[in-house]
């Protein structure tokens, strides 16, 4: 991911809805799962063989479908994510998981499916505490996602499966954690506004397809010559 042309397609490939590793999926015959959680558990959905994908508005404005569902009262973000659900653009998802994260999502994701239902939805309820009793109750949860996947695409989620998929997912944090040391230690070479685009972009690949490119990136990062700034913030 060297050279301008490479930037310039990462570029694109953030800024992209459907993107092209979305594209070449469906033409595989492999669903999209959308999700807007971060206690959404990729794991799970990836080791049933199917793609993750987390809803975003990515600065879309326009909300006139959306505000005749969701009052204005609501934050524009989940306005935005709505409007984008009923004008189609999120027509390539075969299904959604919603959680009780905050109640302007919850009211996205309900009237997403009274409005223009997707073929699976499931509410995984997510706990606000973390003591002995919420995680047992969260366990139970994420069983019954397993559970709900498994019976409605017909896929087995093995043990083994799973345990793959998390050895992957733990590649990827520990490689943005790297990413995120080499900004507070030695030389600055990776801007804030790249961290933010390469944590979109997590979101909307495959954990394998983007560990390759989050490689390439930490490759030609520790290449180039360091930012030119007077000081560091960072928040």
């Amino acid at each position: 991911m060297t050279g301008e042309v490479e930037k310039v397609e990462l570029a694109n490939l953030i800024n992209e809805f459907e993107n092209e590793y979305v594209r070449r999926a469906r033409e595989e015959g492999i669903k999209v799962i959308g999700y807007s959680c971060l206690a959404t558990p990729r794991e799970i959905i990836e080791a049933a063989g199917l793609y993750p994908y987390r809803v975003k508005a990515l600065g879309n404005p326009e909300t006139s479908l959306a505000d005749a569902y969701l009052s204005r009262f609501n934050c524009g973000f989940c306005r935005s994510c709505l409007q984008l659900a009923l004008d189609g653009t999120y027509d390539f998802l075969d299904g959604v998981i919603e959680t009780n994260g905050c109640d302007h999502l919850r009211g996205m994701f309900e009237n997403w499916q009274y409005a223009h239902p997707t073929n699976f939805f499931h509410y995984l309820r997510v706990p606000h505490l973390d003591d002995d009793d919420s995680l047992a109750w969260f366990a139970e949860e994420l069983s019954l996602l397993r559970d709900a996947l498994s019976k409605h695409y017909g896929v087995p989620i093995q043990d083994q499966d799973l345990e793959s998929a998390i050895q992957l997912e733990n590649q990827v944090d520990e490689k943005i954690r790297q990413v995120y040391e080499g900004r507070w230690k030695g030389e600055l070479k990776v801007s804030g506004s790249e961290i933010v685009s390469l944590l979109v972009l997590k979101e909307s690949l495959p954990s394998r397809e983007f560990l390759k490119i989050l490689d390439d990136f930490i490759v030609e990062a520790d290449k180039r010559e360091p930012l030119d700034c007077k000081a560091r913030l960072f928040m």
